[in-house]
This record gives C-alpha cells, sequence and structure tokens, in this order.
C-alpha cells in the first residue's frame, strides 16, 4: 500500500468555515477540513451529485435525482433527519441553519430553530431563490417580495424594510442587504456592521456582498460603495474602486472586502480581469480564486 498525490482539477467548490467540499470528478464529491464542522463526510453518499452548499457548521450535496444529503454539526444544519429533501432546486447553508428551496417553490429549513433553522410561520411558496447569514435567511419569491427568518435581534426582522421588487440578497453576520430591480438597494440590521446604509448611494447598483462586519454595492457604471465597520471593510477611503468588476466581502474573526477589476468601466457587466484590490484593517481576506486541491489516495 502507497501514499500517492495527486492534484485534481475541480468543476465545483463551496467553502464554509472550516471546511471545503469540491467535485473533483463529475458527479462525485469529497469534503475535507474540521471533522465536526462538514470535513468527514465518509459516512454521506456524495455520488451522483449535481451541486454542494456550505456554511459554518455543515453542508449539503444536492444529487441529481433530486434528493439532498446535510452533514456536519447535528445542531447548526448537519442533521436533516425529519426534513423532506426531495426534489431540491437548490440549497443554502448560513452559521447556524441550512435551507433546501425545492421545484415546487416552497422551501426546507433546519438546523438551530433561533437562528434560521425554524421558518414555521413564513410563508416559504413561490421561492425564487434563498440565502442564509450567520444568524437568519432571506427567501425572495418570484412575485419579487422577500422573506425574512432567524434571529430577530440582527437581520431576521426586516419590519419597516421594502422587500418589495427584490432582485437578489447578501446576507453577512449582522445585516442584509436587498437589491431591487429598479437598482436600488435595501440594508438592515445591525447600523454598525452593514444594516444602516444612510448616507450610501444605493442606485444603479448591480450587485451586493455582505461580509461579517461590512457590506459592498458595485454599480452598473463600475464604481462601488462600501459601509459598515470602518475596521472590518465598511471604510474604502483611499481604495479606488472605479472599473470594478464583481466584489467580494468575507472573513474569519476579522473582515475584508476585496474589488476585482475589469480593464474598462464599460466592460464591468462582462469584465476582462486584469487586477483586485482589498481593503481591510484586520481578519482574513477573501479573494476569488481558481481552484485546485491536494487529495490523498491510499492503494
Amino acid at each position: 500500500m502507497k501514499l500517492v498525490l495527486r492534484i485534481l482539477a475541480f468543476t465545483a467548490v463551496n467553502l464554509g468555515r472550516s471546511t471545503i467540499c469540491a467535485s473533483p470528478v463529475p458527479s462525485s464529491a469529497v469534503a475535507w477540513g474540521h471533522k465536526d464542522f462538514g470535513g468527514d463526510a465518509l459516512h454521506v453518499n456524495l455520488t451522483n451529485v449535481a451541486d454542494i452548499s456550505c456554511g459554518g457548521n455543515a453542508c449539503v450535496a444536492r444529487k441529481k435525482d433530486g434528493t439532498a444529503e446535510a452533514w456536519g454539526n447535528k445542531d447548526r444544519g448537519g442533521d436533516a433527519s425529519g426534513v423532506d429533501l426531495t426534489n431540491v432546486a437548490d440549497s443554502s447553508c448560513g452559521f447556524y441553519a441550512c435551507v433546501a428551496r425545492k421545484t415546487d417553490g416552497t422551501a426546507e429549513a433546519w438546523g438551530n430553530k433561533d437562528r434560521g433553522g425554524n421558518a414555521s410561520g413564513v410563508d416559504l411558496t413561490n421561492v425564487a431563490d434563498i440565502s442564509c447569514g450567520y444568524f437568519a435567511c432571506v427567501a425572495r419569491k418570484k412575485d419579487g417580495t422577500a422573506e425574512t427568518w432567524g434571529g430577530e435581534d440582527y437581520v431576521g426582522n426586516a419590519s419597516g424594510v421594502d422587500l418589495t421588487n427584490v432582485a437578489d440578497s447578501s446576507c453577512g453576520i449582522y445585516a442584509c442587504v436587498a437589491r431591487k430591480t429598479d437598482g436600488t438597494a435595501e440594508a438592515w440590521g445591525s447600523k454598525d456592521f452593514g444594516g444602516d446604509a444612510s448616507g450610501v448611494d444605493l442606485t444603479n447598483v448591480a450587485d451586493i456582498s455582505c461580509g461579517n462586519y461590512a457590506c459592498v454595492a458595485r454599480k452598473k457604471d463600475g464604481t462601488a460603495e462600501a459601509w459598515g465597520s470602518k475596521n472590518c471593510g465598511g471604510d474604502a477611503s483611499g481604495v479606488d474602486l472605479t472599473n470594478v468588476a464583481d466584489i467580494s466581502c468575507g472573513g474569519s474573526g476579522g473582515g475584508a472586502c476585496v474589488a476585482r477589476y475589469s480593464s474598462t468601466a464599460s466592460e464591468a457587466e462582462k469584465p476582462t480581469v486584469t487586477t483586485s484590490e482589498a481593503w481591510k484593517n484586520h481578519g482574513l481576506m477573501v479573494f476569488p480564486f481558481v481552484f485546485a486541491s491536494i487529495m490523498y489516495y491510499l492503494w
């Protein structure tokens, strides 16, 4: 028996807090990382996998027959026993919970009941897409409205926020942002960590990204706006946020944001990438990567 290292080009990669799940060959998947947070999937049947989603403590693999497998921390999304994971269209995992959107437009949530795992009382019909953050989840419906649930002290309570004509959404730890079809955006949650966008020009918004403590909106003219914690990505003063092609905010323990540039402002929608710029005070910077990894095989 010998130990062999193989470099594999992955067809898909999904990152959680301490776990990576990837499709090394079509229709299969492999997980590695912290065994308690999704890195150990030896007991899970990861064949015929269509796509994968990992959160802070658990992962979900959607299979080609429409069923799904969940694993990881059983109290935070890793145990989906009792949940009907058939006819699954896609899924999203946050830090404490996971949600599966089904082909009939309904959705199932599980995990920590106070932080996104309990959607009782929430109208999860005609759901178009879903997004889960640290404490809460958002479901965008086909009529353009959106439903939120989870930790009400953070982002689970969007009362007073106009969640109509929603195009998409992004949730971080303490804040969420909904981009609307008219190019405006609404933010809610902790005012110090992205929930208060007063004074920020959120018009002509093309896409949005919320990380741990800050959010960024990329605009149709290729510029970008950042807000939230000044120490963790919310202050981009001194950063060249022109000709931006796409944006990403993340972080583990700290927080950071990255803007990827296009060669010209007119290419912001279909970028030709040249460089990127990151800004932070502390924490882990998150870059857009093309992934490859080393796998161990015992023969």
